[in-house]
């Protein structure tokens, strides 16, 4: 069969989204022909294109090989012939083979489901993009891995913080479930070509089984939710209510907090300590790094009350990603000195994360300590 090498460079370079290493599977290495279909699978998702070329059985054909000789020949149209476990590919000046492997097990028999269309496919992927950052990268976590949709709020936790999006702005579905961050950065890297978002429901689990995207080139791309209990993070957040006290920060705040965390880049996470106080409407920020020393810095706060005052300790990264994700140039930073909870929040999105002892705590703790 005679295609468009441009255009299969093209279409095949999108389903290389979806190859993951061969050392896991060799199948997820691999373009999979199957029923006038090009399909790829990394075992989270999948992604599959329309084709005329169409083996007599389902055939696996490596795909960054593949690819690669695709790219690098000359003519615009080539010729593609599937011989046995030989998959042809002819120029004008070039006859090459690659080796390929026939699909032997039958295929799984799917469930019937209904659908459900998301409408307002920028707001969702918006929702779920800002949750990506705090998803959890520890395994062992399983659910909490991925960015978890309720019926309330888009939310995700990687135990250290907490950041919620509510989506009733976007959708009106009542369904739960947690998707995996390598599917919705898929997503977001062809948001501009998505012609249409369905989450896909089980006839008889009432349960999302796949989301599945259409690109404007009907190339489509489908995962499943990640399957495990997702922990109640709601029941972290101040209730209403909550003494809290309400910090206006300015642009310069913003860029102090950003020198110091690039000041304990080196160190470990649960290492990166920023103390923080508030006396009227100076700021103190202070970091220590074991290696290169410390750092202080004070800064003019637009605070009226003269009587205001307040002293935390927190992972300054945890603020510099709040701030970077956070939509808006007016986020609202709340301490809650009760529950040592900082929460920094705009129109529809909240990241909560804890704080810990002070300076002038920890010295005091310790002191007691050496006493007793």
């Amino acid at each position: 069969m005679l295609v468009n090498r441009n255009e299969w460079v093209v279409r095949l370079t999108k389903l290389m989204s979806a190859v993951g290493p061969g050392t896991i599977a060799g199948a997820f290495s691999c373009f999979l022909f199957e029923g006038g279909r090009i399909s790829t699978n990394n075992g989270t998702f999948h992604m599959e294109t329309c084709t005329s070329l169409v083996p007599e059985k389902d055939t696996y054909v490596p795909a960054a090989p593949f690819l690669k000789l695709l790219t690098s020949l000359p003519d615009e149209e080539v010729e593609l012939i599937f011989e046995g476990d030989l998959l042809h590919v002819k120029t004008k000046s070039l006859n090459g083979k690659l080796n390929v492997a026939v699909r032997e097990e039958p295929k799984e028999k799917v469930e019937a489901t209904t659908e459900h269309v998301i409408s307002n496919i920028k707001d969702y992927l918006s929702g779920m993009s800002f949750c990506m950052p705090a998803a959890s990268q520890d395994v062992t976590t399983a659910a909490m891995c991925g960015v978890r949709c309720t019926e309330e709020l888009v939310l995700s936790s990687n135990r250290f913080k907490i950041f919620t999006w509510a989506k009733d702005n976007y959708t009106s579905q009542k369904f739960q479930y947690t998707l995996p961050v390598t599917l919705i950065e898929v997503l977001n890297k062809f948001k501009g070509e998505i012609k249409s978002l369905v989450l896909n429901i089980g006839n008889k689990t009432k349960e999302v089984i796949t989301l599945t995207a259409q690109l404007d080139d009907a190339t489509l791309i489908e995962g499943a939710p990640i399957v495990g209990k997702y922990e109640d993070l709601k029941k972290y957040f101040p209730p209403e209510g909550a003494k809290h006290i309400d910090i206006p920060i300015n642009q310069e705040f913003i860029q102090s907090v950003s020198r110091l965390t690039v000041f304990l880049s080196n160190l470990l996470s649960a290492n990166k300590e920023m103390f923080v106080t508030v006396t009227g409407d100076r700021c103190e920020l202070s970091v220590h790094n074991p290696d290169y020393g410390r750092i202080v810095e004070e800064i003019f706060l637009p605070i009226p009350d003269e009587t205001f005052e307040c002293s935390f300790c927190v992972n300054p990264t945890l603020i510099t990603d709040a701030l970077d994700t956070l939509p808006g140039d007016s986020p609202q930073v709340s301490y809650y000195s009760d529950l040592h909870l900082l929460v920094i929040k705009s129109d529809q999105s909240n990241c909560c994360m804890p704080t810990r002892l002070t300076l002038e705590k920890k010295e005091t703790k310790e002191e007691t300590n050496d006493k007793q």
